[in-house]
């Protein structure tokens, strides 16, 4: 992120320079170097002015588009303020919602006509590599999801044993071996074991 970018965010989200600093956790000196291009901006901080900026400049196109906003989005984002845990996946009750809301469709089709797609959350590398593994096996067949789950739990607990064993299975090929078809095994046994409980959850029901 450039500096004039920097400042344009940054007014966008009309907040001064004490407050933005405040906001990334920076002492005002370090920012307005920043704002200066003296020193640049950490990833990590423009990733959360990004994202800000521009959640911030899609509300206020919203606002002036004069589509209302929708009753139960609000409530629901109220209901994520006050902690609530719902059981069902909360990214399936949203499309459950958007797929049956003219008001909802009609704001997720005006900010798409005339903005790019909005920059990704941000959120530790790791985090969102675990996001993108979630949002593939969920993209899976239902009778699927259990097996691809129990590969992936078994064949990590194996692992952890291959990988405490790993100095002894270096001086040696064929224990290496071995636990590496360990945890093949383990991964074959966990998707057995998914297979199953997908079988007997739908008969179950």
């Amino acid at each position: 992120m450039t500096a004039a970018e920097l400042v344009a965010a940054r007014e966008r989200l009309g907040l001064t320079v004490d407050e933005m600093a405040a906001e990334l956790a920076l002492t005002p000196h370090a920012y307005r170097a920043c704002e200066t291009g003296s020193v640049t901006l950490p990833r990590r901080y423009a990733e959360v002015v990004a994202y800000r900026a521009g959640v911030a400049e899609r509300e206020a196109a919203l606002v002036a588009s004069g589509i209302p906003e929708c009753a139960w989005a609000r409530s629901f984002e109220e209901e994520l303020g006050r902690g609530s845990r719902e059981p069902a996946p909360l990214r399936a009750r949203v499309e459950t919602h958007i797929a049956g809301c003219e008001t909802c469709q009609a704001r997720a089709r005006f900010v798409r006509e005339r903005f790019p797609d909005p920059p990704p959350i941000p959120m530790p590398r790791w985090v969102r590599g675990l996001d993108r593994v979630g949002t593939w096996v969920s993209a899976r067949p239902s009778w699927v999801r259990p097996a691809i789950i129990g590969a992936a739990a078994l064949a990590a607990m194996a692992l952890i044993r291959v990988l405490i064993a790993l100095p002894a299975a270096i001086r040696n090929p064929e224990i290496l071996a071995l636990a590496l078809g360990a945890v093949v095994l383990a991964a074959v046994a966990g998707a057995a074991g998914g297979l199953v409980y997908a079988w007997v959850r739908r008969r179950a029901r």
